[in-house]
């Protein structure tokens, strides 16, 4: 299998249903590659600016969680 020239979009995250566990378990080595996008997860929290920048470090502790690699 050849190595992967860029990312992989990764919707459907959090608002629609996919967690950050299901990251790892989906894309498991490729995982380092994986670009979550749970926009409406985030923008859900709003129309505050603290509870969207709330919801916005809540989401990257979990994917830096789950994808960091190493």
């Amino acid at each position: 299998m050849g190595r992967l020239n860029g990312s992989i979009l990764a919707p459907g995250l959090g608002a629609q249903g996919a967690t950050a566990e299901d990251l790892g378990r989906v894309f498991g080595s490729a995982r380092s590659s994986v670009l979550p996008a749970m926009s409406r997860e985030i923008m859900n929290a709003g129309p505050d600016r603290t509870s969207l920048r709330d919801a916005t470090r809540r989401a990257l502790g979990e994917m830096e969680a789950v994808l960091a690699v190493g």
